[in-house]
């Protein structure tokens, strides 16, 4: 079978990728649900990884403008989340009011930075050549020895610092990095090898733990300055601070559970196989 050369690769690739998150940023505009969040927040970073294999001067500006709106929806998904995890876990717990301010807040930062993003989403227009710039023949596959190997061995030595639960430092920086190598391995296809489909598998797994515990550290840090604001307001802060000590126990439960089951020894299988393909 002929293998796919890297300049039709890159025109497949960005052209798909492209028309859905320009698609998605006109749906966002319209209604900014947490559906639709998600999905462009999705849209927008597999696009960046595209964009990282496929880096085309013609689509420079798109590239800008696109990383400008992942951070902004980014920020709105965390928010979003945010907002759930607080309704949940203050069931029960007896509230003075502190706990609704603090919801009203989110919603109001939720949209504030959603006006500020909206004419940007509108604006957005599909930018990507009709025709790519030719370039070398390669077969596109080769670009796996170059783009996975460097992301598989920046997990493996993120991997200790999660047995520290205090640091969320860690956590943040494997989340990250598995969620890229997730979405390269996406590029690459089953062209990759038949366990592709395994370690995506494998990579949602670990993201969706980490992301777990990321989501904990982003409401803690909400909480403690919404806290910290009350107490300078005089108020006493006190379902805040059982709330707190709720999501931190949260946090260190489920962090122990992670210990205790994570696995990252695929990321070995796809540095291997990555490796086999010749430059």
């Amino acid at each position: 079978m002929q293998q796919e050369t890297y300049w039709k690769a890159a025109s497949r690739i960005l052209g798909e990728r492209i028309t859905r998150f320009v698609r998605l940023c006109r749906k966002t505009a319209s209604r900014a649900t947490e559906e639709n969040i998600h999905d462009l927040r999705v849209s927008a970073r597999r696009l960046a990884a595209a964009q990282a294999v496929f880096d085309l001067e013609e689509l420079a500006d798109l590239k800008r403008a696109a990383s400008r709106i992942r951070r902004s929806i980014g920020k709105i998904r965390d928010l979003d989340v945010a907002i759930g995890n607080i309704r949940q876990f203050a069931e029960g717990v007896e509230d003075s009011g502190e706990i609704a301010g603090c919801v009203r807040q989110l919603s109001s930062n939720r949209r504030r930075i959603l006006r500020k993003l909206r004419p940007s989403l509108r604006l957005m227009v599909l930018k990507v050549p009709l025709v790519v710039p030719q370039g070398e023949e390669r077969p596109f596959m080769t670009e796996a020895r170059v783009y996975l190997p460097p992301l598989v061995d920046g997990a493996q030595g993120l991997e200790l610092g999660l047995r520290s639960p205090e640091n969320s430092g860690p956590v943040h920086r494997l989340r990250i990095r598995i969620k890229r190598l997730r979405y390269r391995i996406e590029l690459f296809g089953s062209g990759l090898d038949d366990r592709s489909e395994r370690w995506l598998e494998s990579c949602k797994r670990v993201q969706d733990r980490l992301g777990d515990l990321h989501d904990r550290d982003v409401l803690i840090g909400i909480l403690e300055k919404r806290w910290e604001q009350q107490i300078g307001q005089g108020h006493d802060g006190r379902a805040l601070s059982r709330l707190l000590e709720d999501v931190w126990r949260d946090r260190h439960r489920r962090n122990a559970e992670m210990l205790r089951t994570l696995s990252l020894g695929f990321l070995e299988e796809i540095r291997q196989r990555a490796l086999e393909f010749q430059v």
